[in-house]
Parts: C-alpha cells; sequence; structure tokens
C-alpha cells in the first residue's frame, strides 16, 4: 500500500519587508524596488542620508543598481553623490580575465598585471590599454583697459579680453587664474610702454 506523507513547510522570512510592489532587506523603507540596508541604519520614514546610504544597496525600476547611492544615475552607481561635480568616494575594482576580447565583448575592462600594471578594454577584437590624455590650460588675454597701478604696491591686473582658455581656467573680470591640478605651469607676459603716457599695455599668453 502506498501512502502519501504531507509534511509542513515553513519558510521564515527574517528581517525582509514587502511593501507597495517594493522589497527591503533590513529596512522598513524601502527606495526602490529591490534595496538593502547593510547596517539597519536607515529611517523607518523618509530618504536616509549620504552617511546612511553608504551601506546600501539599491536595484531601481529603471534596472539601475546603486551600491552606496540611493539614486543611481548609470546602470551601476558607486558614487555617493551622483551627477555633482564632487561625486564623492565609491571605488570600483576589476580583476584580470584570460577570456579573449572577442569572447568578452567591446565595452569590457580588465586588469593586467603587464608593464607595471594597467587596465585594458576590449574592442571586441583585441584588448587595448586605457589611456588618457590631460588637456593642458591655455590662455591668451590682452590689457586693452587701463589700471592705475601705485607705487610699492601690490595689486591684481583686472579686466582682461580673452581670445583663448581651452579648460575656462582664467577670469578675466579679476585676473585670477585657479590651476586644475598640481605641476608647472609656464607664463609669458609683454609689456609695451607708452613713454608719453606712461601707460604700460600688458599681453598674456
Amino acid at each position: 500500500m502506498m501512502r502519501n506523507f504531507f509534511l509542513p513547510l515553513s519558510i521564515l522570512f527574517s528581517g525582509i519587508i514587502f511593501t507597495k510592489g517594493q522589497v527591503g532587506i533590513n529596512t522598513q523603507n524601502p527606495q526602490g524596488i529591490f534595496h538593502i540596508d547593510g547596517a539597519k541604519n536607515n529611517p523607518n520614514s523618509g530618504a536616509p542620508s549620504v552617511l546612511e546610504q553608504n551601506d546600501d544597496i539599491v536595484a531601481t525600476s529603471a534596472g539601475k543598481l546603486g551600491v552606496g547611492t540611493i539614486a543611481p544615475i548609470t546602470k551601476v552607481d558607486t558614487r555617493p553623490n551622483p551627477g555633482n561635480v564632487t561625486p564623492g568616494e565609491g571605488p570600483i575594482a576589476f580583476g584580470e580575465t584570460i577570456m579573449a576580447a572577442s569572447s568578452a565583448g567591446a565595452g569590457a575592462v580588465r586588469y593586467s598585471t603587464l608593464s607595471g600594471g594597467l587596465l585594458e578594454y576590449s574592442n571586441g577584437v583585441v584588448w587595448n590599454s586605457l589611456t588618457s590624455t590631460v588637456q593642458n590650460s591655455i590662455i591668451i588675454a590682452t590689457k586693452q583697459s587701463n589700471q592705475l597701478i601705485n607705487d610699492n604696491s601690490v595689486v591684481n591686473i583686472t579686466q582682461w579680453s580673452e581670445s583663448v582658455d581651452l579648460n575656462n581656467d582664467f577670469d578675466p573680470s579679476t585676473g585670477i587664474f585657479t590651476a586644475p591640478r598640481n605641476g608647472n605651469y609656464q607664463v609669458s607676459f609683454s609689456f609695451t610702454l607708452d613713454n608719453t603716457t606712461g601707460i604700460i599695455s600688458l599681453h598674456h599668453g
């Protein structure tokens, strides 16, 4: 004789909250379709602070994944302040692979131990070194208006006329150049003295 045995199945969801079609783990206040609050430090209402988001993982309805942010802009976003000029700390790491570039596909990135260590990207055919070229700051400006400079005084030469400023590093109204990064900069001036009026014409390039 065959007997059927029915065993009760109990599933215990610990720390998992289902609300309004969203799933929250360690939070009663999920900010996306799927939200994990690693440190259980988020408030029960309202958005968590930037510091509280640091241990969070959020998947949005747009299919974007935020790690350390609840508002990802890109498909995978690790920036605490996405879209901000100071995005905050959100490093990511790449590992090595022996996969061929054609198998990995165009757009894949890997770490290589060659040449002391470098990043490589796949174009779908071969792996290429990931390099960058920094745009130099090049400024050409002239001072066409008169400005009184007293003896033994230090003043800013203001009201310049710019013809070239590739990185917008120079403020012609104040005469202040803001260096975009640490390094050595070459600055040259030419002066034209009017012997009749005592006016000096400045040319900055």
